[in-house]
């Protein structure tokens, strides 16, 4: 009976010795108690204190769970030449050549009904119609015989070969950073929400693509990429350290003139977009026989370097290197872009080329052929609100598109000063409102050294506990226990030895 007890009277020493020596106050007073009055006090004050620790506990662990992002202002004056100036994308109101629709109209009088007709009324709708407003394409449907050889027309093509020529557009030299020269060089095509247009410092032009296609992936805006013209080599996003008139972009052109069976108004709709981003907006409308400036300002937001170690969906935002949209890093506009995509091949099975940023190994959805397009038409009321619309669709359908981490904003405002000298003449000087702009930067309002730091200050308040608590617990149960089993075990051999 004695040999049984004195093992539990051996671990019960070594259970006195752990408490008596622990950094955990509570427990000390609880074995040195002197009366079980005293003792029956400790234990209840330790008791509310590990509910306590508990509760505190868990609201840190809220806290930390729900924590979201805060942006501060690090300058007041950060300088555009650090940043590229914005893209300025041009669209006339027809993106059709008025000869080449005036021959097709030519070719399609006194032919109700016929082929030709039905290919001036495609021209005529591709030349006025904006993603995703397919509506007035549905006329097409009434050359539903002739649908054998339509189909076969490569649209994107035929409206690229009907762009209005270049150097029928502009009507002077272009100014840009103190210098005159040829617009032609300076404007590239462009694939736009309107379709083939004109495009000044684009790193996503039918030009630049190709170049560009890994610049931006990594966070690098503030580098650039090699481009080389007849002038030599030179880097873009092309740059300027001014602001104000004149220390930009000017350009002059002629609008062209609109003939009746087109339904759009002559002039000019300009488009100011980060240089990496696909033209989707509406733009600002200009009218013919104006001259004008455009204002352009905006503020950049960078990341903090913990902030990518936290997870998309509690940061609300992705880095260029995360995901990629149609052959480039993530920006949210080209990631609402891919969504029209996607919507569109899901109703259609479908995709209209001349709209969509091009790469094979991002993009396999099939171009629309001439019954593609009057389908997108039947289901053109979908695709105004893309967003709203996903909720009841499966998720790889759903349109999730967080914010951009590293960002340069551009905002800008149009001005018409007073009519030019001719009536179908339009002048536009785009330039930086100020010489700075605020440079904010995004970080964590409460991270994982917030929330440890909180663990050990409610551990600290309510036991008296701390790191070197866990390690002396550690230590006993490990090492210490150790030499007390094996102290046990040399010693009943001893005593085995004796007895023999």
């Amino acid at each position: 009976m004695d040999r049984r007890r004195k093992p539990k009277k051996k671990l019960k020493d070594f259970g006195r010795e752990y408490f008596l020596n622990i950094s955990v106050n509570a427990l000390k007073h609880i074995i040195r108690a002197k009366n079980v009055g005293e003792r029956r006090f400790w234990l209840v004050m330790f008791t509310i204190a590990l509910f306590g620790t508990g509760f505190c506990v868990l609201e840190v662990w809220k806290v930390y769970e729900s924590s979201f992002t805060k942006t501060i202002i690090l300058s007041t004056s950060y300088s555009y030449a650090q940043t590229p100036f914005p893209s300025v994308t041009i669209c006339e109101p027809s993106r059709v050549y008025g000869p080449v629709i005036k021959t097709l109209y030519n070719n399609s009088l006194d032919r109700p009904g016929s082929y030709d007709e039905a290919v001036f009324k495609i021209m005529a709708n591709l030349a006025t119609i904006r993603l995703p407003l397919f509506e007035d394409f549905i006329e097409i449907k009434n050359f539903e015989k002739h649908y054998g050889e339509l189909n076969k027309l490569n649209i994107s093509d035929m409206l690229l070969k009907a762009v209005r020529p270049c150097d029928t557009i502009f009507d002077s030299l272009c100014w840009w950073r103190n210098s005159y020269y040829n617009c032609c060089d300076l404007f590239e095509i462009q694939k736009t929400c309107y379709g083939y247009c004109y495009s000044f410092n684009s790193d996503v032009s039918e030009y630049s693509k190709r170049k560009t296609q890994f610049y931006g992936m990594h966070g690098d805006l503030n580098k650039s990429w090699v481009d080389e013209d007849k002038q030599g080599i030179f880097r873009r996003p092309r740059r300027t350290g001014g602001n104000g008139p004149w220390s930009g972009l000017w350009f002059s052109m002629r609008a062209q003139k609109i003939p009746p069976y087109i339904n759009a108004k002559s002039g000019l709709v300009v488009m100011i977009r980060d240089p990496s981003a696909l033209p989707i907006d509406r733009g600002m409308m200009v009218a013919k026989g104006t001259s004008g400036y455009i204002k352009v300002w905006g503020d950049k937001v960078i990341p903090t370097k913990r902030l990518i170690r936290v997870k998309p969906e509690k940061r609300h935002c992705l880095y260029p290197d995360e995901k990629t949209y149609l052959g480039r890093g993530y920006l949210r506009s080209n990631c609402l872009f891919n969504c029209y995509q996607r919507f569109m091949f899901h109703d259609c099975k479908c995709v209209p080329s001349f709209y969509y940023f091009h790469y094979e190994k991002d993009l396999p959805y099939p171009e629309c052929n001439v019954e593609g397009l009057v389908c997108l038409a039947e289901h053109s009321s979908s695709f105004i609100n893309i967003v709203a619309r996903d909720k009841n669709l499966s998720s790889n359908l759903r349109c999730k598109c967080p914010g951009d981490c590293h960002s340069q904003k551009y905002k800008s405002n149009i001005v018409v000063l007073n009519e030019t000298s001719r009536a179908d003449q339009i002048t536009i000087d785009v330039f930086f409102h100020r010489s700075t702009c605020f440079l904010y930067e995004t970080d964590l309002v409460f991270d994982f050294m917030n929330a440890l730091v909180g663990y050990g200050g409610v551990c600290g308040l309510f036991l008296g506990a701390s790191l070197i608590s866990a390690v002396e617990f550690i230590n006993f149960m490990t090492f210490r226990l150790y030499d007390y089993w094996l102290n046990r075990r040399s010693r009943n051999k001893i005593i085995q030895r004796f007895i023999h």
